[in-house]
């Protein structure tokens, strides 16, 4: 009989070859390694399930078994582990482990809510746990914004779709608005999840497919394309620099912040099935930064008369009309004996490139912001990316 130094050895050697499958892509033979590993981790943690005096040991083997059951998405296997787990006394890295990966096992239970069936005309946006996120309870500008970003993304979509010039406001008005407009049920308890419902319109004259389910699975597919890093498909999916930076502006608003509101996902129904995508980037790193960089490298000439800069300040009212905003930075000095100067205001004028950048903007009127700007030789400013402070 092997004793339970020699079983977790084993189990994390079958563990390291489920990691080399998945690199390869061979998911099969992944998840069939990975259930070897967690059967045998589960018979070293059972082993010293009242061995309370085995702690840290005792508790990592069952952390251990826990995050094996949810890599296999086996999410009640995995919160029966951390119960277990939980029951000793475990060291606190452990602990603030264990917790995180709770929040995550309930999150997906809450993604796949019970009793609740959608149509293929609906999809499910899940706010899961975070400072401002309580059981069936959610800060109403934390739920608002997002709300606003999927309808923004979704009505920017279908007009994408239907090869329509983008616009400064995503709606259309009429019976065509039926088709990029969204309906949304009351919010489910047990966490906060909002069902979208989707229309579909008999009469249409500015859009040449109602296929309303091709929308919200691109809509889907891009945010996926977001959430993994796979920027280069992304702009792939959204040549045209208006919509691909509208998509990235909202992409941000539905994004976690990691603090108030820790995960968020979406559950579509397909072909019988219930489809999950949770979107785990978070806020600050869906950034335009390195993706204007990527456009803009193309222009050798120019790039060598510009450099990146950071601008800090209090956003103004732009100038629709030429394109540009004012930010108004506040300058602070000393006096060579150390006395503070009485502080100074210096007025920043950055152009707009693109539409899109002005729904970026019109959030933030009198806003603490820092803006990313191109700078040039001749002192002007281009917009590039803009976060709150």
């Amino acid at each position: 009989m092997k004793t339970p130094k020699e079983l977790h050895e084993n189990a994390m050697s079958l563990y390291e070859e489920s990691l080399a499958a998945k690199a390869k892509g061979n998911e099969k033979e992944r998840f069939s390694l990975l259930e070897k590993a967690l059967k045998l981790e589960k018979e070293a943690a059972f082993s010293l399930k009242e061995r309370y005096d085995l702690e840290p040991t005792r508790s990592k083997l069952f952390a251990s078994c826990a995050t094996m059951a949810y890599q296999l998405s086996d999410f009640r296997e995995s919160e029966k582990m951390v119960a277990y787990a939980l029951s000793g006394n475990p060291q606190f890295e452990v602990l603030e482990e264990l917790r995180d990966l709770f929040d995550k096992v309930n999150f997906y239970r809450h993604l796949t809510t019970h009793g609740i069936e959608l149509s293929d005309n609906e999809f499910r946006f899940t706010l899961g746990s975070g400072n401002e996120i309580m059981k069936g309870f959610a800060r109403g500008d934390e739920v608002k914004s997002r709300i606003d970003g999927i309808e923004s993304i979704y009505a920017r979509t279908v007009q994408r779709m239907n090869n329509k010039p983008y616009q400064s406001k995503g709606r259309v008005s009429g019976e065509d608005s039926k088709i990029t407009q969204l309906y949304y049920a009351t919010p489910q308890a047990a966490s906060f999840a909002i069902i979208f419902k989707v229309p579909k319109s008999k009469q249409t004259s500015l859009f040449e497919d109602s296929d309303t389910e091709k929308y919200v699975d691109e809509m889907i597919e891009c945010i996926d394309l977001v959430n993994q890093g796979k920027i280069k498909e992304l702009r792939e999916k959204i040549p045209d620099e208006s919509y691909y930076q509208s998509f990235i502006i909202n992409a941000r608003k539905i994004a976690p912040d990691g603090s108030n509101v820790k995960e968020v996902g979406f559950t579509v129904y397909r072909n019988n099935n219930e489809e999950i995508h949770p979107f785990s980037k978070v806020q600050s790193e869906i950034s335009m930064i390195e993706n204007v960089s990527e456009i803009k490298n193309e222009e050798k000439e120019k790039e060598k008369k510009r450099e990146q800069g950071i601008i800090n300040g209090v956003l103004l009212a732009s100038d629709t009309t030429k394109k540009s905003v004012v930010v108004v930075e506040t300058i602070y000095g000393y006096t060579k004996r150390g006395k503070a100067k009485k502080p100074k205001q210096k007025k920043h004028k950055i152009t707009f490139v693109t539409e899109a950048q002005k729904e970026l903007v019109r959030d933030h009127y009198e806003d603490d912001v820092t803006v990313q700007v191109w700078k040039y030789a001749d002192d002007s400013l281009e917009f590039i990316d803009l976060n709150r402070t």
